[in-house]
């Protein structure tokens, strides 16, 4: 990742930045973020190092455009997207252990049949 890519990514998670005074007198941006905003970062750094480039319009696997891929995934297809795309589920929920929590029971909920890829979009598993 550069550098770049890191500032942007501490955005998204929610960090702030503000103009201080260092301690030589010139001026720099600092950042300021919550404890949740900080694990978010870490496990996006961690889990998946931000992805710049991967295409939301398309699943990685197939190519195909998603709407199609929901109306055709199998079970087990289904369970592999969500999988791939985990990190972006659980970063776009404002607290990371509420996200996981959440991921492993749409992850339940696949696998006990009581919703289908379909519903996956409903679900906050759009990617």
């Amino acid at each position: 990742m550069t550098d770049e890519q890191i500032l942007e990514l501490a955005k998204t998670c929610g960090f702030d930045t503000f103009v201080g005074e260092k301690d030589d007198g010139t001026n720099c941006d600092y950042w300021e973020c919550w404890e949740e905003q900080l694990l978010k970062f870490a496990l996006a750094i961690h889990e998946d190092g931000y992805n710049k480039g991967y295409d939301d319009g398309c699943s990685q696997t197939t190519g195909r455009n998603l709407m199609t891929n929901f109306k055709t995934m199998t079970i087990e297809e289904a369970i592999d997207y969500c999988y791939e795309h985990k990190n972006d589920y659980i970063k776009d929920c404002d607290d990371v252990s509420e996200g996981m929590e959440q991921f492993e029971c749409l992850i339940s909920c696949l696998e006990s049949g009581h919703i289908n890829p379909t519903e996956l979009p409903d679900y906050g598993m759009k990617y």
